[in-house]
């Protein structure tokens, strides 16, 4: 009965060990996902915050250390730490950054978009101001849960900010759409010649053209536009190999379009340009897509740099510098370098304790790494319900 008893137990602490192994690996896991998302919005907005985040990298980056040391209580212990000061972190950019200023955006597009009369722009609107209210539902829904549901407060709040930028994302689409005709054939052919600098082919017979140009350009056969394309391409192919340079993939390809493909989107720029000159953006757009990459986001970029730009017409009041970093950040793009790049070379090991050996002589001063000023269980808290 008793090497029952005692197997028993062996097999229990076994158990425990392995679960302790197991949860620590995830939770270690989970917590290094949550420094990565965060480290987006500090880099772009949070210059004030940035000591805080390397505080709440160094707790991190001790319990990766312990984990593989297989120390996984201290493990767990750090990272509940980082976690504690992660949630006052969190909450903070949320508030100042996200939540103030989603509503702030929204605010100052109301009046050009409504002004405009433009349906599909009041709709993007519309969205944009019930993702905001869903945002700030969700984070008074993680303010009110228990202080130690840490890991659940962090999820709470990335889910706050997504809808957050999601609502800022519908309104500068509402922008966008309550640009009168002749302004969207502008920001379509400013963002096309950006596309053109890259090497993208698409379009470029129509760029920085008069309307009478445009129509002579649609009448044109593909066999005379095909020949003029050959000799243009097989020159650009000397010269870089005149100079022995390198191509880009994106010139690479451009070089090495087939007839068939050149036929194919010989068509497709004939509709576009239709399309555009009658005014019919959605159908333009439709096409436009299976050419340019991430289109969303090139079409506010350039919606943004004409109405920077754009003088003697009426136009969303608005911070252009502030909104163009959100505009980055909405899109998962950094407008400054990222500060975890630069955590990796700034973290020290901090020893748990100074062990003694078995002849209780203390370990010498110097052969404990010194305890990383920046980690504490503390940090300013600025909870604000804008």
């Amino acid at each position: 009965m008793r090497k029952i008893v005692v197997l028993g137990i062996f097999i229990s602490l076994n158990i425990f060990a392995f679960s302790d192994q197991t949860n620590t690996e995830r939770v270690v896991k989970d917590n290094k996902e949550y420094i990565e998302f965060i480290d987006l919005p500090v880099s772009n907005f949070g210059s004030k915050e940035s000591e805080d985040f390397f505080n709440i990298y160094s707790a991190h980056f001790n319990a990766e250390v312990a984990f593989l040391q297989s120390d996984y209580k201290r493990a767990f212990r750090k990272i509940f730490e980082a976690q504690k000061m992660s949630v006052i972190l969190y909450e903070k950019i949320l508030s100042d950054y996200y939540l103030e200023d989603s509503k702030d955006l929204l605010d100052r597009m109301a009046p050009f978009v409504i002004k405009s009369k433009n349906s599909l722009a009041r709709l993007y609107l519309s969205l944009g101001y019930r993702d905001r209210a869903q945002c700030a539902t969700i984070k008074r829904s993680a303010d009110a849960s228990h202080p130690r549901l840490r890991s659940y407060k962090i999820s709470q709040y990335i889910e706050a900010i997504k809808y957050a930028r999601r609502s800022m994302r519908y309104a500068l689409l509402a922008l966008f759409e309550a640009q009168d005709v002749e302004s969207k054939k502008y920001i379509f052919s400013h963002m096309i010649e950006a596309e053109r600098e890259k090497n993208n082919p698409f379009y470029e017979r129509f760029l920085k053209k008069q309307d009478s140009e445009i129509v002579e350009e649609l009448n044109r056969d593909f066999d005379s536009y095909d020949k003029e394309y050959v000799q243009k391409t097989a020159s650009k192919k000397k010269e870089f190999e005149d100079s022995k340079k390198t191509m880009d993939p994106a010139t690479e390809k451009y070089m090495g379009e087939l007839r068939t493909e050149r036929r194919v989107r010989f068509k497709d720029e004939k509709m576009t340009a239709e399309y555009i000159r009658n005014g019919e953006f959605a159908k333009a757009e439709d096409i436009i897509r299976k050419y340019v990459d991430d289109m969303n986001f090139k079409l506010i970029n350039a919606t943004l740099e004409v109405e920077k730009t754009s003088e003697g017409k009426e136009k969303a009041d608005y911070d252009y510098e502030k909104i163009m970093v959100h505009h980055l950040d909405n899109n998962s793009r950094y407008s400054k370098d990222s500060y975890l790049e630069g955590f990796y070379k700034k973290a020290k090991i901090v020893d748990d304790i100074a062990k003694k050996d078995k002849n209780s002589a203390e370990v010498k001063k110097d052969e404990v790494k010194p305890e990383v000023k920046a980690e504490t269980d503390v940090l300013p808290k600025e909870s604000v319900e804008k």
